[in-house]
């Protein structure tokens, strides 16, 4: 696999399964403006309290989870596109048509039987999957992210070690201050005057070099400082 960053703003995101699981992977993908589906037959619990849902699916008591997990069946005449970033729960099983008009899949339901029919699905298809019982039946996997702004580190073990990505980003998060996302606005700014006022290829090298170490160097000192 090669490491990416995709922008996946106005895409069709589908998360199947409703664990802790299942709640990790719509955190990932909560607030970068796709349109996010999760098809679980029972409420989603103990998610992060900053996603935000829309109730689509049906009343206690329903019985389409009785139905084959694989049957291929028309979605209620509903509309999951209205509200980027708003998670559109429907209380049933997974149906072949889910996958219509979908660019990404996480299927993290409990059954690993289920969650491979879905991949190879998927991958007939060309639809991004994520397999969270199989990490070899995936074709991208999720990394531990550092953000502070625009600034973004990631970490990932081939999904052999979650945990030990997990230690190292716990690690690695008291390098960067939380003012390290406005430092790196300020890195832009003077990345852009220097661009527009200096003509030597050298000195534009020396200015924008001095510039980072600075920066750096007040993280190390602040590092320091709480040690």
């Amino acid at each position: 696999m090669i490491p990416v960053q995709l922008n996946i703003k106005g895409w069709h995101v589908l998360v199947v399964g409703g664990g802790k699981i299942a709640g990790r992977k719509l955190s990932k993908v909560a607030g970068q403006g796709a349109f996010i589906t999760q098809i679980a037959p029972n409420r989603p619990e103990g998610l992060p309290k900053h996603l935000a849902f829309t109730d689509l699916g049906l009343e206690e008591g329903g019985h389409e989870d009785e139905k084959s997990p694989l049957e291929s069946e028309t979605s209620p005449e509903v509309d999951p596109t209205e509200r980027p970033d708003l998670i559109h729960w429907e209380q049933r099983a997974f149906r072949l048509s889910d996958l219509e008009g979908v660019q990404m899949v996480f299927a993290a339901t409990d059954d690993p039987v289920l969650n491979e029919q879905i991949a190879t699905i998927c991958k007939g298809k060309n639809i991004l999957v994520n397999v969270s019982t199989d990490m070899d039946q995936c074709n991208f996997h999720t990394v531990a992210t550092i953000e502070r702004g625009d600034l973004q580190m990631t970490l990932s073990t081939g999904g052999k070690s979650p945990a030990l990505a997990k230690a190292l980003k716990a690690d690695l998060e008291t390098y960067f201050p939380a003012s390290a996302g406005q430092d790196l606005e300020v890195l832009g700014h003077h990345r852009e005057e220097v661009k527009a006022t200096v003509k030597d290829t050298k000195e534009k090298k020396r200015l924008l070099t001095q510039a980072a170490n600075k920066v750096l160097d007040k993280w190390t000192s602040a590092r320091k400082s709480h040690e």
